[in-house]
Formats: structure tokens, sequence, C-alpha cells
């Protein structure tokens, strides 16, 4: 029979969200993966206040449970971990999606972009700290997740790229090439910026967006012509 600690253990995460209490008549596959998001939450808040660093002791006491009842409900710490870095994935993708929807102004594609992944970054830090930093080196398959992740989206704006550059004539072979080498540079540079906020040598988020488009779309426009041989 559970001691009223475990009971109180158990219960924790729904009163301290808010949310109801599965009723007893709920199956229990669906029970468990309630009570699963409500410690996925608890994590996430813990990050959210204490950084990127936190321990499975730091989550449990911010769902107000002891460690063994956490450890019921996710296997270890890289089971947590790789459940946040798809959950925060989640999170970007859409932004990331409005902003290479294709249009008639494929600069302004390149720019929203950008500044969709930058304003992520800049408004969850921690998050992003967790994401990139922390969560790999936990979480073997994280590191695999975000490869995937990262290929899909360079994929999506190579196809966007060629399709833009058709329509002005433009060679295409290069396309997927700039787009992974587009990611990588805003990455890094989203990176550089973060460290560099709190410096007097600071700039906006509007500034490195304007800094990061102008390189890129000077890459595009010297791209050669399709009537130009290759290598001329």
């Amino acid at each position: 029979m559970p001691s009223s600690r475990e009971v109180t253990d158990a219960t924790a995460p729904a009163a301290a969200s808010g949310a109801a209490v599965p009723p007893g008549g709920a199956p229990p596959r669906d029970r468990r993966a309630v009570r699963r998001e409500q410690f996925l939450d608890a994590a996430d808040s813990a990050i959210r206040k204490d950084g990127a660093g936190v321990t499975m002791a730091d989550v449990a006491a911010a769902a107000g449970v002891t460690k063994p009842v956490l450890y019921r409900y996710v296997s270890d710490k890289g089971d947590l971990v790789q459940a946040l870095a798809i959950r925060y994935a989640g999170r970007l993708e859409p932004l990331l999606e409005e902003g290479t929807r294709s249009s008639d102004d494929p600069r302004a594609m390149i720019e929203r972009t950008i500044d969709a992944y930058l304003t992520f970054i800049e408004s969850e830090p921690a998050i992003y700290e967790f994401l990139v930093h922390r969560a790999p080196s936990d979480s073997p398959g994280v590191a695999e997740y975000l490869d995937r992740f990262t290929a899909q989206l360079a994929d999506r704006i190579a196809a966007i790229v060629a399709a833009e550059l058709t329509r002005a004539g433009k060679q295409t072979d290069g396309s997927e090439a700039f787009a992974h080498g587009m990611v990588g540079m805003v990455q890094s540079a989203g990176e550089w910026w973060l460290s560099k906020r709190s410096g007097p040598q600071s700039m906006t988020r509007e500034q490195l967006v304007g800094h990061l488009v102008r390189v890129l779309w000077t890459g595009l426009a010297g791209l050669p012509d399709q009537s130009r041989p290759q290598g001329a």
C-alpha cells in the first residue's frame, strides 16, 4: 500500500499546474501520458528558472514530488531530455515554416526565416542552451534528431531558393549548398549574438538580421545566369 507521501507526490504535478487529475475511469495509458506531460511542464519551468543545467532532483522539486515518483514516468535522464528536445523543436518548427513560405520576394523570405529563428532564441535563451548544448550530450538520440531537423529545414529552404532562382533565370545547382550554409551561418551568428547581448558593443536583433540578409542576398545575387556555362 502506498504511503501518504507517495500519494501526495503522485498528485502534486496536476495540482501545481491547475490541471484536473484524470478520472478513475480513464484508460491507464491516457492517465500516464497526461502525468508525463505534467512532469515535462515541471522540467520546462525548472529550465526557465534555473538554466540549462538543471538536474533530475531540480525537476522533481519543481513538480513537488520525490525522484522515485518522477522515475515512474520517465525512464531516465536521457528519456526526459529527448522528450523536451522534441517539444522545443516542435515550438520552433512552425515559426520557421511560416518564414520559409514561398513568395514573390525571396529576400523577404530569407529575412523572415532569420528573424523567426533569432526571435525564438532571444525569447528562450535557456531553452536554446538546453536544446543545442545540453540535450545532445545527455541523450545521444537528441543529436540525431536535431541533425534531421536541421537537414529538413535546409532542404525546405533549398527548394524555395531553387524555385526563386529559376524564376530569376539563375543557375540552381548551388541551391542546396547555399541553404545548408545559410542555416549554419545563422545558427553560428545567433549563438555569438546571444553571448554578446549584454556587452557594450551589443547589437539589436533587427541589426543582426539586416547584416545577415545583406551577406546572404549578395551571395544569391552573384550566382551566374542559366545561360552562362558553369565555371565560367
